[in-house]
């Protein structure tokens, strides 16, 4: 774990927040990576919360502006809806992390000489992820059923409304492998060796 400085935080929200923004139509976003991310490895329970949902914020206010309705991106009934699954999935990084702590299987940059290799600790990570994107997947169709006439309050209703967010889904899913992939590797990449880290950053890290 680690306590980012305010230089990784700022990019931590700024950077997922603009790729949400480049390509919002077909669910093509790093949200549920970024969540799972800061879940694993943020030390401070509050700032893993806090990231991904000020990424959330700072995108659903650029997408109000850039499409001229405000409201529609920020008082969306369904909005509370979408920060709590993200809420879910932080917690699942943070379940993946204990996990890793009673199994010996530490983050390098923790202390222990006996930690298990990387793809011991990748395998729930990998687990955790597909779980994450299915609740969040049927979290936000069920709210979408509830909160809107979109569809009819019925079994049927439901059935159609949750066909209907499949091929979102499809693009949420890759997202999140390919996007958690990237955070996750590279963090432990770099903290294996692979890129030079220096004493000072070691330090940083350090719990």
């Amino acid at each position: 774990m680690f306590s980012p400085p305010s230089l990784i935080v700022m990019l931590l929200v700024l950077i997922p927040a603009s790729l949400r923004l480049m390509d919002f139509q077909w669910n093509i976003a790093c949200i549920g990576a970024l969540s799972m991310f800061c879940g694993l490895y943020i030390r401070q329970r509050w700032l893993a919360i806090t990231i991904p949902l000020a990424a959330m914020v700072v995108s659903d206010i650029g997408l109000g502006l850039f499409n001229h309705d405000l409201p529609k991106y920020t008082m969306d009934p369904l909005r509370p809806v979408v920060y709590a699954a993200y809420v879910v999935m932080i917690s699942l990084g943070i379940s993946v992390r204990r996990y890793w702590q009673k199994t010996n299987a530490l983050p390098v940059g923790e202390s222990t000489s006996t930690a298990k290799p990387s793809w011991q600790r990748f395998v729930p990570v990998a687990g955790a992820t597909l779980i994450g994107s299915l609740l969040f997947f049927f979290t936000t169709n069920f709210g979408v059923w509830v909160l809107n006439d979109f569809y009819p309050h019925t079994w049927d209703g439901l059935a159609s409304c949750i066909a209907a967010g499949i091929p979102f889904y499809r693009t949420t899913l890759a997202s999140d492998v390919v996007f958690t992939l990237i955070l996750v590797g590279s963090y432990e990449l770099f903290f294996k060796g692979i890129v030079p880290v220096t004493s000072a950053s070691r330090m940083l890290y350090a719990e």
